[in-house]
């Protein structure tokens, strides 16, 4: 039991640095975060970090769950996670778990948008924002 394969169902990662991804909630001042200081987090959490920190177990794939990436522009969250898994040794993440807002108009952009990478992408809040909103767009391409 002791090279157990893990598949890690729920991480994150964000680049602070990159000029496409945009993660506001990350760098709020201390008093105005929702669950307190952001400051011990308030930087680049990237694949290396990701992996160094699991460097003891025997990571075998990894699915990233959005990590509250700007609203407006959510796919550009997915498509820098598909570069960091065309482009890392690691291969990771194998599966996204997408954010697009159902209330807004241009959802089926949005949609067709992050369809468009190779990684198994699945839409984050989906049943919450049906139950919020009764005019819910719907779309063929949901997986």
């Amino acid at each position: 039991m002791d090279n157990i394969p893990i598949v890690d169902a729920h991480h994150h990662l964000w680049d602070l640095e990159n000029e496409k991804t945009k993660y506001s909630w990350l760098m709020v001042s201390e008093g105005e975060a929702f669950f307190g200081d952001y400051g011990a987090i308030r930087k680049s959490y990237l694949l290396d970090d990701y992996l160094n920190d699991a460097k003891n177990q025997n990571l075998i794939k990894s699915v990233h769950v959005q990590a509250e990436h700007d609203d407006d522009s959510p796919v550009n969250e997915t498509e820098w996670l598909q570069r960091l898994a065309d482009n890392h040794n690691a291969k990771l993440p194998n599966a996204i778990v997408a954010f697009a807002d159902f209330s807004k108009s241009n959802v089926a952009d949005i949609l067709d948008q992050h369809q468009e990478f190779n990684i198994h992408v699945v839409l984050d809040r989906f049943y919450h924002l049906i139950q919020m909103n009764q005019n819910i767009h719907t779309h063929q391409k949901i997986i």
